[in-house]
């Protein structure tokens, strides 16, 4: 007796699942889960999907309340296939008899329980940064080439430029895209669990899937800062330079000492106009009221009613600067990533790249399947790159 679903006639069917359905997904460049339902088809508005359906069958549940009288199952249960739905009513085995179906799924389910409570987090610093990246790729391999696209042309810039040509004639070329010569090897990181015969008897599934959750949580919180650092100032390790800065007071004469002026800050704004819109900046809370208080800052004041009033208001139309957001960070002396009076802009459209290698989820959580170990290994690994460097810009005040 194996995992179990409902297919789209509604017929309850069997499947006997192993640590195989681990490598399948790393080939399939895909989750577990969204392999599952792509195999076994079913009625998702009736039951819900094939995957959430095996895991229920296995025992692998974590209730929010006790609307049926469920308890999360312990880790001894789920990894002996004697996990049972524990109610009052109902103490029926529904797992596998030699272990092999909440054995094999234990791993993707307690990875689907912390990557559901971390995007229900919407108001973290990882989640807002996330907000920021606009290509995610994900690869089956720690070792990425990463692509590069190249503006030099065979002869001179000129090439790049769209030009008028006679018939059948060759267009100009306006890039060529390669892959670094330096192939990228994305970092590995592991979180284990090893549960002692006590803890096997007494700790839930819930527990631990909350637990890991929480250490990741605080993880990801600190590669946000790690990352934003790396952005500024380049990765050795990705052969990535830091970002050119300007300084404010060469934008506008007046902006001297620290302070922000009105012109000066519009200026910045306006700066690489055809290349790219700032739509974030990233800065320190002193260096963000520096910003909000700037000198020169026009203010609005309530017109008397009571006057005639002849006014012909000048819009500019080609401007690309607007409200921007602001992501607020700790100042560098409590471990922030920006020195003071240091604002990192960019163009979210053009300007991150993450990259996600998601078999380093699946060879561990294959090896513990197949070793029926009492340790549990948990390994993520990604890495962030600029995408173009033009959609960057850097502020410092002095």
């Amino acid at each position: 007796m194996g995992a179990k679903f409902h297919d789209a006639s509604g017929a309850l069917q069997d499947v006997e699942l192993d640590a195989s359905i681990y490598r399948e997904a790393e080939e399939a460049n895909t989750t577990v889960a969204a392999l599952i339902n792509r195999k076994f088809e079913t009625d998702s508005s009736k039951y819900g999907t094939a995957f959430h359906q095996m895991l229920a069958s296995c025992g692998l549940l974590v209730p929010k309340d006790n609307e049926y009288g469920m308890r999360s199952p312990t880790i001894g249960a789920v990894l002996d296939g004697k996990v049972e739905f524990m109610s009052a009513a109902n103490t029926r085995d529904f797992g596998s008899p030699t272990g092999s179906a909440s054995r094999t799924l234990f791993p993707i389910a307690v990875i689907e329980m912390i990557e559901a409570a971390l995007r229900r987090n919407y108001e973290a610093d990882p989640a807002y940064f996330d907000s920021f990246v606009s290509q995610n790729i994900s690869v089956s391999n720690d070792r990425f080439e990463q692509p590069i696209v190249n503006y030099d042309t065979p002869n001179g810039p000129h090439q790049a430029k769209a030009q008028r040509i006679s018939q059948l004639a060759e267009p100009a070329t306006m890039m060529r895209f390669t892959t670094s010569d330096k192939v990228r090897k994305i970092p590995t990181y592991a979180i284990g669990a090893e549960f002692s015969k006590e803890a096997l008897r007494a700790t839930p599934l819930d527990m631990v899937g909350m637990t890991m959750t929480r250490y990741l949580a605080v993880e990801r919180d600190a590669w946000v800062y790690s990352w934003i650092n790396d952005i500024l100032n380049g990765d050795a390790d990705i052969n990535v330079g830091a970002l050119p800065s300007v300084n404010i007071s060469s934008l506008d004469a007046a902006a001297t000492g620290g302070k922000v002026t009105h012109l000066g800050w519009l200026k910045f704004l306006n700066r690489k106009r055809r290349y790219r819109k700032v739509d974030v900046i990233i800065c320190d809370l002193g260096t963000y009221l520096k910003i909000e208080a700037r000198e020169g800052r026009p203010g609005r004041t309530p017109n008397d009613t009571t006057l005639p009033i002849l006014d012909a208001q000048a819009r500019p139309i080609n401007t690309v600067f607007g409200d921007v957001r602001v992501f607020i960070v700790d100042d560098a002396a409590d471990g922030g990533p920006l020195p003071a009076g240091t604002i990192l802009a960019f163009d979210t459209r053009y300007a991150l790249t993450k990259v996600r290698n998601i078999s380093a989820d699946y060879k561990a959580a294959e090896e513990f399947v197949m070793r029926r170990s009492e340790a549990f290994r948990l390994d993520f690994a990604e890495i962030l790159y600029r995408t173009f460097d033009d959609a960057f810009d850097v502020l410092v005040l002095a």
